[in-house]
């Protein structure tokens, strides 16, 4: 394996201030969203190696909760605030905590219990990799998903309660924004997919190939990755826009906007 040094991490450091001097002369408010990006990855990542070293040498199944707990509260808070229009504060970290909770937590025990088999199971160098990537990925898609509902039903208030009015249930009315949302949330799944292999070295296969392993080890392991992935987003997608289908109408299948707040509200 070949190590790499600070000074090759400086390196590259030096290229994305050079690029944020390029993206200067046409975009100068990308630039400080790339510095500030740029910054605030290194300091988690670093941060982040520190303490896996830490949790690493103990083996306990304690630290591997309390690092499981602080990850999903953090994806919590993110897809909380990537929605243009959001659902009262206390409904859409709920739903985003349950989905993903459900989705990436089931996935994980899935890996580490029937497919690799670890011993212990709860061993900390297989299930926070794995559950870290399995909620960045269900992190977008759940999000993603969530607005483009929300936004969607506000947008087209007027349009849904006349439909309503004309006799259709909440079930037919809700339906096609539904699916929109869906096939909205899960495109980037599928254009990962897709150009797996061919257009992109995914990676996870990447690093493991850096770090000397066999390529066909390294396929069979990003394989396994994305095709968890794909489920994984898609039912954490699927229970958290059900959940927002149910909470968008009352007990008379009238729709009621009140756990929505306006757009900027």
């Amino acid at each position: 394996m070949i190590h790499l040094s600070y000074t090759d991490l400086g390196l590259c450091a030096l290229l994305v201030i050079a690029c944020g001097g390029l993206l200067t002369l046409h975009h100068p408010a990308l630039t400080r969203q790339l510095y500030g990006s740029a910054l605030r990855c290194g300091l988690q990542l670093l941060l982040m190696g520190v303490w896996l070293s830490f949790i690493f040498t103990r083996q306990h199944w304690g630290w591997v909760a309390l690092m499981s707990v602080i990850m999903l509260g953090a994806a919590t808070l993110e897809a909380g605030r990537r929605q243009a229009v959001p659902l009262q504060a206390a409904w859409r970290y709920g739903l985003a905590l349950m989905s993903m909770g459900i989705a990436a937590l089931s996935m994980t025990m899935l890996v580490v219990v029937a497919l690799l088999q670890t011993d212990p199971w709860y061993s900390p160098r297989y299930f926070l990799p794995l559950l870290g990537m399995l909620l960045g990925n269900c992190l977008t898609g759940v999000s993603m998903g969530m607005d483009h509902f929300n936004r969607q039903v506000w947008q087209q208030q007027a349009q849904l309660e006349w439909r309503l009015a004309l006799g259709m249930t909440a079930a037919e009315v809700i339906q096609p924004l539904y699916r929109q949302s869906l096939e909205a949330a899960l495109r980037p799944t599928f254009n990962m997919l897709v150009s797996a292999g061919v257009i992109s070295l995914p990676g996870m296969m990447t690093g493991q190939i850096l770090a000397g392993a066999a390529p066909m080890e390294a396929v069979k392991y990003q394989l396994m990755i994305m095709l968890l992935l794909a489920v994984c987003t898609s039912v954490g997608i699927m229970l958290a826009l059900s959940a927002c289908r149910h909470l968008l109408f009352d007990e008379r299948q009238r729709l009621d906007l009140h756990r929505l707040q306006p757009p900027g509200g």
